[in-house]
């Protein structure tokens, strides 16, 4: 049986970003600070080729250290009841991607604390990560709140920022962020136990919102500028990505680079031939959208050289462009 006095912590999270977080739970409970007493998050999905159901990350990193796990289809009674077999004191959260209603909010006696992956109250919703990356924002960061009904709206403990770099993509900012979000847990962890966190009310008027992503998110509008479809392209890297049309098929761009324009005036969406074994697209402000990295239909991510040995772009074609709805927005929903 656990010491009294030792707190039982769950945590609910899905995403690979939380694994530090996680590794730095599991630490504390070795050293008999907390007791880790459990992990919630989302049921197996079906995933890869042969569609197979496999676990999240999060539940894949329970399954091996025999902590144990619940995972409903959706936060219920049924979890209000596992909460409290597990004597669960405080709930801490990151990357779930379920709402947490009211019932489970008022459960834990020292609260229930989210680790946004946004400096609030900036990006607050379901996809701050590739909102960041493709706003023109220089950085972004993890922000440490209190989860009240409005959404990522709590007071908020603390922060870190993290630098936002031109070619980062969704896995190197997921990295920053992840150590940024143990070194949060490691700074407010004592008030945390204690019941005694100091919490600061979020500034409501400087408040945006970015919603889930959609299946036409991943085509590109090339009368935007380069540099907007850099971003856009960075922001869905590696999934669900990029992606221009070839008659019936479909290309997924996986890295670009931004250049100055050096031909004359060409039509927004022009494939560029740029030897040696090179290719761009022109943007909306005549500057090159550079592709580096090029996945065919069922194949492997190949540089553009690669590529280019084994497939013929038709140069001085138009690509068809696609309206891109934004992902961030001063008010929700959008």
């Amino acid at each position: 049986m656990p010491k009294p006095d030792i707190p039982s912590v769950i945590f609910a999270g899905s995403h690979v970003i939380a694994l530090p977080l996680l590794d730095f739970l599991h630490r504390e409970d070795g050293r008999a600070r907390l007791r880790l007493g459990g992990i919630i998050s989302q049921p197996d999905r079906p995933s890869g080729r042969g569609k197979l159901p496999r676990p999240t990350p999060v539940s894949q990193w329970a399954l091996e250290r025999k902590i144990p796990l619940h995972r409903p289809e959706k936060p219920d009674e049924g979890t209000l009841q596992w909460l409290r077999e597990q004597s669960c004191e405080l709930l801490l959260v990151m990357a779930y991607g379920q709402m947490i209603g009211k019932a489970l909010r008022q459960y834990p006696p020292l609260g229930i604390f989210n680790f946004h992956a946004s400096l609030l109250p900036r990006f607050r919703g379901a996809s701050p990560v590739e909102a960041a990356l493709a706003s023109e924002a220089s950085e972004t960061g993890v922000s440490l709140m209190e989860i009240i009904a409005a959404m990522d709206a709590g007071d908020c403990l603390g922060s870190l920022s993290v630098p936002i770099d031109f070619h980062d993509t969704q896995t190197e900012l997921t990295a920053k962020l992840s150590h940024a979000a143990r070194s949060l847990i490691e700074q407010f962890l004592p008030q945390l136990l204690s019941g005694k966190a100091e919490r600061h009310p979020q500034d409501a008027t400087k408040a945006s919102y970015c919603r889930k992503l959609e299946a036409h998110d991943r085509f590109l509008d090339f009368h935007a500028p380069a540099e907007v479809l850099h971003r856009r392209i960075r922001a869905l890297s590696p999934r669900p990505g990029c992606v221009f049309e070839l008659g019936d098929e479909i290309y997924k761009i996986c890295s670009t680079d931004v250049a100055p324009s050096s031909l004359p005036e060409k039509e927004a969406g022009t494939l560029i031939s740029l030897p040696p074994q090179g290719a761009a697209i022109v943007a909306g402000d005549g500057n090159y959208l550079l592709l580096q990295e090029i996945q065919v239909p069922g194949g492997k991510r190949l540089p553009i050289s690669s590529f280019l040995l084994g497939h013929a772009l038709p140069w001085g074609s138009v690509l068809p462009s696609h309206p891109m709805k934004v992902l961030e927005h001063p008010s929700f929903p959008f």
